[in-house]
């Protein structure tokens, strides 16, 4: 899969295309970007011919996302036309409409994950969150029917200031389940009407004693992994090349109003719409795409000199949403940064210390697993993003 995704992002495939269905929901989550939950939704005909133009174009994998995704009627009916386009469906929700019927459903449709939002291991920090009580146990529940129907499922969390103190705790609620994964995230986005919602994010304090806690049991090859990766960086030149994400690139997000985003986190710039111009002549040739394309992390004057630079998630949504410029500083994504490879940094240097005074030190693997978070081909990525659901 990522050399696929790699020839993609070489001939600016849209390889991961995420279709906003409805922004229709039935929570109100605290941190949710989506504002406005009134929807003037594509037909069912209008998304059909979309995913036909995306074979053309060699889309691999179709994310189906909302507000809530479940609540459009036609959405199995979408989701096996994507099936039989032979795209890999992943499907985001907040399982409260996922009963053992919808689970059976998604497994006949063999979807590659199901991913679900799960905010707090406790029902009242869950349920305060999202706006809405008994949700909670209808997601555990919609977890529970999913796994046990063997439909891969991935549970996410944000973190933020009321449940970083039950990150883990929730990590082990599905223990017992070994095909459940789990990942957890700080970044939080501004609502897409320009509404800050910072106010709900963990302190960087919050999160360096998170990240100690985390580290503290970081086993030898992922350790061995970060050391590699802090003391061997590349040179500035390769850095100054990289880009900062696949946004434009190789991935996209269609809106229920047909509007085309290079990324789904900056909405004010749209390539177009589908009720106007195809698809393929939005993504091969419109400003905000060309913009994304040209941009590399030498436009991040600020970021020169930072030790973690070449592992920093650099996001230019959130750059634009704090500084007006896709380049310009974000103070959430160095706060994170800093607060993730900081721990990390304590962690090697205690290892360090205790190899020094004798401990048993075991043989580290230089070509190592990948830390936490992070992917092969893109080390500065801290966290999978939890975007949707």
């Amino acid at each position: 899969m990522m050399r696929a995704v790699d020839r993609a992002r070489r001939a600016l495939v849209p390889a991961v295309v995420m279709l906003t269905v409805t922004h229709k929901c039935q929570l109100a989550c605290a941190h949710c970007y989506q504002a406005n939950h009134d929807s003037e939704d594509l037909s069912t005909e209008e998304l059909i011919a979309l995913m036909d133009e995306l074979v053309q174009m060699g889309t691999l994998d179709v994310v189906f996302t909302g507000g809530e995704a479940l609540l459009r009627k036609d959405i199995f009916t979408l989701m096996a036309e994507a099936r039989k386009r032979a795209f890999a469906v992943t499907l985001f929700s907040n399982g409260g409409p996922i009963n053992a019927a919808t689970a059976r459903k998604l497994r006949e449709l063999r979807v590659m994950r199901v991913e679900i939002s799960l905010h707090g291991s406790h029902a009242a920090t869950h349920d305060g969150f999202v706006g809405r009580q008994g949700s909670f146990d209808r997601a555990v529940r919609a977890i529970e029917l999913l796994d046990d129907e063997g439909v891969p499922v991935l549970v996410k969390s944000s973190i933020v200031r009321c449940n970083i103190h039950e990150i883990f705790e929730l990590q082990k609620l599905f223990a017992a389940r070994p095909r459940v994964q789990f990942v957890s995230d700080p970044t939080l986005f501004t609502k897409d009407d320009g509404t800050s919602v910072m106010h709900e994010r963990a302190t960087p304090e919050m999160m360096e004693q998170h990240h100690a806690e985390r580290f503290s049991t970081m086993s030898s090859a992922d350790l061995a992994n970060a050391r590699t990766l802090l003391s061997e960086p590349p040179s500035e030149a390769e850095v100054d090349q990289r880009h900062p994400c696949g946004a434009g690139r190789t991935l996209a997000a269609v809106q229920p109003n047909g509007d085309v985003l290079a990324c789904i986190h900056i909405p004010t710039r749209p390539l177009g719409n589908l009720r106007q111009t195809r698809f393929s002549e939005m993504w091969l040739d419109s400003e905000p795409v060309r913009a994304l394309r040209q941009l590399t992390l030498q436009k991040f004057t600020e970021c020169q000199g930072c030790e973690y630079r070449h592992v920093c998630a650099k996001c230019p949504a959130l750059s634009f949403a704090e500084s007006g410029k896709l380049e310009g500083h974000s103070k959430q994504t160095c706060e994170t940064t800093k607060a993730y490879w900081g721990a990390i940094k304590k962690r090697l240097a205690e290892d360090g210390t205790r190899a020094a005074q004798g401990a048993e030190v075991r043989t580290l693997d230089r070509v190592a697993p990948r830390v936490p978070g992070c992917d092969d081909t893109t080390p500065r990525r801290f966290a999978l993003r939890v975007v949707g659901g």
